[in-house]
């Protein structure tokens, strides 16, 4: 019987494709959202949640950043489900709930793209699994992300 004896290079180039390909796969399935729902998402939030949280998403006096390090560190590790119940029960603060599931989704699912997650072909849902930082990791298949620069800290704590 014949060994085949393999330079380490080649092992190692080998190895390195075997992980690669099932993690661009990975991400592609963790997309959180569609595009229909960022772009519905984007309009909800312009009309409901810019005068607090502002138009670029890096808070106010009134509320808290939506984009950035501060909100990534507060919201990052917990279930997407999570900032779906919390939304729901207290935003907008003069009508908790009011946009409904459907638009606080689309909402959600703009937040997820403006820090920096890519779309992908399922909707999300309140039933999505996985955390934030998931979400926001993954590049879809979509268009690229809207992610565009990072928060203040305006309002920690209250959001």
């Amino acid at each position: 019987m014949r060994q085949i004896v393999l330079p380490a290079s080649v092992v190692v180039v080998i190895a390195a494709m075997l992980i690669a390909i099932p993690t661009a796969q990975q991400q592609q399935s963790n997309a959180a959202y569609t595009q229909r729902q960022a772009e519905a998402g984007r309009n909800a939030y312009e009309v409901s949640c810019a005068g607090c949280h502002g138009p670029d998403l890096t808070g106010s006096s009134d509320a808290p950043a939506l984009i950035g390090p501060n909100f990534t560190g507060a919201w990052g590790s917990r279930p997407v489900t999570d900032l779906f119940s919390h939304t729901m029960q207290t935003m907008p603060p003069q009508a908790p709930g009011s946009l409904g599931e459907e638009m606080t989704l689309n909402v959600m699912a703009y937040i997820i793209q403006r820090n920096g997650g890519g779309a992908g072909t399922q909707d999300l849902t309140i039933k999505s699994p996985g955390t934030l930082n998931a979400a926001v990791s993954s590049r879809g298949s979509g268009p690229g992300s809207m992610a565009l620069g990072a928060g203040t800290g305006s309002g920690q704590g209250r959001g």
